[in-house]
C-alpha cells in the first residue's frame, strides 16, 4: 500500500469534486486526500497488519529502478487481519 505522504497528518474533504480543485488541494485532479504520517496507523485501525519491509542496501539499482522503488525506501505490506 504504497502511498505519497505529503502531509503531517491525512485530509480529506469529500465535498471537493471539481478536479481543478482536487489537482490544487490533493495535488493530483484524481486524488480524493492527501496522505499524511499517520496513514498507516489508520490502516491498522481499520483491520490491516502492517509489515514495513526494508530493501538492503546492496539491492540491485536498476532493479529498483525498473520497479520505480528507490532503493533506500521500506515497503509497506497491509495484510488483511
Amino acid at each position: 500500500m504504497q502511498v505519497p505522504v505529503t502531509a503531517d497528518e491525512t485530509f480529506e474533504d469529500l465535498s471537493i469534486v471539481d478536479p481543478k480543485e482536487r489537482e490544487r488541494v490533493y495535488g493530483h485532479h484524481e486524488h480524493v486526500r492527501r496522505c499524511g504520517e499517520d496513514y498507516y496507523d489508520r490502516m491498522a485501525e481499520e483491520g490491516f497488519e502492517l509489515c514495513m519491509i526494508q530493501l538492503p542496501e546492496q539491492q540491485d539499482q536498476a532493479e529498483c529502478a525498473r520497479l520505480g522503488i528507490a532503493s533506500y525506501h521500506s515497503i509497506p505490506l497491509c495484510t488483511k487481519r
